[in-house]
Parts: C-alpha cells; structure tokens; sequence
C-alpha cells in the first residue's frame, strides 16, 4: 500500500489551496504557477522600477496615505528623474503637473499675503 500523508498535512503543503471535500483547488494551483513565472522572468531580465517611477510612487503614497499635497519641489523632483532617464514623454507630463503645482502654490501665497507682489 502506498504511503500517504495524512489530510491534514497535505492541507498546508506549500501554500497549495483546497476546497471544503479536501480536494485542491486547480485555480489557486494556476496563479500560483503564474505568479512564479512572473517572479522567474523578472529575476531574469532584471525587470526594476526606474527611479522616477519610484519617486512617482512614494510621493503617490504619500498622498492616498496621509492626504498630504505634493509640492512644487516634489514636482521638481520627480521631472528632473524622468529628464534623467531620457523619457521624452514622461519627462513632459511632469513638466506640466510642476509648472500646475508650482502656479497653484504661487496663487496661494499672494492670497495669503497680498503686499508681496510689490516690487521694493
């Protein structure tokens, strides 16, 4: 008689999923397949976010996080991160969200402080 292991056991064999009867789940089966193939072709091709898409990222977080603003400077940032990595594109976008940033700031300040657009 072939040997077994006990249900119980095989339950919590390597993450795999089963339904109520015991039985294992193919789907759970499948995306677990998939997402190690995700894993293996990106340890292949050393797939990693760019650095602009990382500070995109974080200051994104930020935001949905702790409802903080970005700022004319971390709109600054993250241009010059793109204007680095040569992509004309995004390098444009966030062109225009730093100009929009940084005139929404200006207009801020001349409500909070109306004398300060005289020239002394």
């Amino acid at each position: 008689m072939k040997w077994s292991a006990p249900p119980v056991a095989r339950k919590f064999s390597l993450g795999a999923r089963f339904d109520r009867q015991g039985r294992r789940s193919g789907l759970a089966d499948a995306s677990a397949w998939m997402k190690a193939t995700a894993l293996f072709c990106l340890a292949l091709c050393a797939c990693r976010p760019s650095e602009a898409e990382l500070l995109e990222q974080k200051y994104r977080r930020s935001v949905d996080i702790y409802g903080q603003r970005r700022s004319c400077a971390d709109e600054h940032l993250i241009t010059k991160a793109w204007a680095r990595e040569g992509n004309q594109r995004k390098y444009m976008q966030a062109k225009v969200r730093e100009k929009r940033q940084c005139m929404r700031e200006q207009a801020r300040m001349y409500e909070l402080y109306p004398d300060s657009r005289s020239v002394t």
